[in-house]
């Protein structure tokens, strides 16, 4: 699975993709992705506070100008058996917004951005590569 580009607009599984991130530039390449937390090495990296703080302050920043919206549940098709999602129901308003993630490999970086988004009400979608199709695959925190 990857971002559709629909008038300007990323969408993943058709749920709509307000920005495109990776923790470190320059680890893998990542499509349509010009945003890392993280430009350098991390000195210490299991230093969390540190971390998440500076996760916490990119993303502020990142979704300085966005507004709360509706939220997307996710619904497994339980017939299915590649168990991918395939139905999604609007519920609530009170998200900022949806993030996707590529993750890098450094799982202290995926779980301080995950918490930082938790913190600031975003949807985190994190991007797996997936070395037999070549592509990145999705994995919907809920």
């Amino acid at each position: 699975m990857k971002i559709e580009m629909k008038n300007g607009l990323g969408f993943i599984a058709g749920i709509k993709i307000d920005h495109v991130i990776a923790g470190f530039a320059g680890r893998h390449e990542f499509p349509d992705c010009s945003n890392f937390i993280f430009e350098n090495e991390i000195a210490n990296v299991n230093n969390f506070i540190e971390i998440e703080t500076k996760c916490l302050i990119f993303l502020k920043e990142l979704f300085k100008d966005a507004t709360y919206h509706g939220v997307w549940q996710v619904c497994i098709d339980e017939d299915d058996p590649s168990g991918q999602t395939d139905a999604y129901n609007l519920v609530g308003k009170n998200k900022l917004g949806t993030l996707a993630i590529y993750v890098s490999g450094l799982t202290q970086v995926t779980i301080s951005i995950v918490n930082a988004c938790r913190t600031l009400g975003i949807i985190p979608i994190l991007l797996h590569y997936d070395r037999d199709c070549g592509m990145y695959v999705p994995q919907f925190v809920i």
